[in-house]
């Protein structure tokens, strides 16, 4: 079985030409006398045995196993058909010895080649006689071949790059339009509706809470246009919005991200265990003059959750679908931690759930670091803590 092998690989398929039985040929730009030298040198016009029939001849396995023994002569022909120029037509013949499952006796029989062994002596003469001579050996016909190759693996070559030209292109596109807005107003007072139409009739979609915050896409008069969903808007009355600043934006002004991975999540949480994640590592910006409170802390989070899950939500299958959740690391100056899966992400930007509903499914550790806002970021004494629970 190992010789089997290695003759498959050394015996290129490439050059068969003809059907089985026929003699394999081709064209060199050397003399008749050169090119039968150069045979002669190579074997060719030696008696030789194969180690086995299979892959050589064209027998099925079956009819094989009558045979052993098997040997090998090439009849060789050349013809010269311009000066220096010569065809050389290879037919090997093949015989072994049958024996007769019903008889005792046995007997040497003819086997018809499949064109393996002419093609590899073909493919031996062209590269004795390149290296001899430092010229190509192969005639017109051959060296039209190869230019026909050579043509169709660069037509090949630039239809993948124009795919990937495209691919480049769908993600930059994808890039410009999940940029967030960075446009969220909180709603004043709840049990704001926030309705299909710019109409106090349309049908409500649902209704927010105090302090839930909306992005804006779109204003008209006394109604402004909200995101409801990955795809989706509906209508508020102005009146209903704060014209505060964004608490989200206003928290960014204190956080700067020092890097982001996407891992496998190996903290306790049984949410997210075992299960990739998207890690953000966030520090408090430098000269800002401002200290980050704790209620900071969670409008960036916030922030980062929402975002996040607007990326991801855009992204094909195979990438944004192997994401499952989202952990905020804070870095500085001092240790918190925030996580939340994106299905409760979902459920929150949709309007199915509202923000205390969502802030009591995220793991928020310590939990007073994201819901006092009159405290500092973080007392220090969870800095230890922090290293043994967390798995990053």
């Amino acid at each position: 079985m190992n010789q089997l092998i290695v003759l498959v690989l050394v015996l290129p398929l490439s050059l068969l030409s003809g059907s089985p039985g026929t003699p394999s040929a081709q064209t060199y730009n050397f003399s008749r006398e050169d090119v039968r030298k150069a045979l002669q040198v190579l074997g060719a016009f030696e008696d030789a045995t194969l180690p086995m029939l299979e892959g050589f001849v064209v027998l099925d396995p079956e009819q094989i196993k009558a045979y052993d023994a098997p040997r090998y002569q090439f009849r060789v022909e050349f013809k010269e058909v311009a000066s220096g120029q010569t065809v050389v037509s290879l037919e090997a013949r093949i015989s072994a010895r049958y024996m007769d499952a019903a008889s005792p006796r046995s007997d040497y029989r003819s086997v018809t080649s499949n064109g393996r062994l002419e093609a590899d002596m073909l493919e031996r003469l062209n590269s004795y006689l390149d290296k001899k001579t430092g010229m190509p050996a192969r005639g017109a016909p051959a060296l039209q071949e190869q230019i026909t190759n050579i043509r169709s693996q660069a037509t090949a070559a630039e239809q993948r790059r124009l795919e990937l030209e495209k691919k480049i292109s769908e993600v930059s596109n994808f890039a410009a339009l999940t940029a967030p807005a960075l446009n969220f107003v909180p709603v004043a007072a709840g049990g704001a509706a926030v309705l299909e139409r710019p109409a106090d009739s349309a049908r409500v979609i649902f209704r927010a809470e105090v302090d839930d915050e909306l992005e804006v896409t779109a204003e008209g008069g006394e109604w402004v246009q909200v995101r409801t969903g990955s795809h989706s808007t509906g209508w508020i009355r102005r009146s209903r919005l704060s014209q505060h600043k964004d608490a989200s934006t206003e928290a960014q002004e204190h956080f700067v991200v020092s890097r982001e991975d996407q891992k496998t999540f190996s903290g306790e949480w049984a949410e997210l265990h075992g299960k990739q994640a998207l890690f953000v590592w966030a520090q408090q910006a430098r000269d800002t003059g401002m200290t980050a409170t704790s209620l900071d802390v969670w409008n960036y989070a916030k922030r980062v959750f929402l975002d996040t899950y607007r990326t991801v939500t855009h992204l094909p299958p195979n990438v944004g679908g192997a994401i499952s959740g989202v952990v905020v690391v804070f870095t500085a100056p001092q240790p918190a931690v925030a996580e939340a899966t994106l299905t409760d992400i979902g459920e929150w930007l949709q309007g199915n759930l509202s923000e205390a509903a969502f802030t009591k499914r995220c793991l928020l550790d310590p939990d007073e670091a994201f819901r006092d806002a009159q405290k500092p970021i973080l007392s220090g004494a969870m800095e230890s803590v922090r290293t043994a629970r967390r798995g990053d």
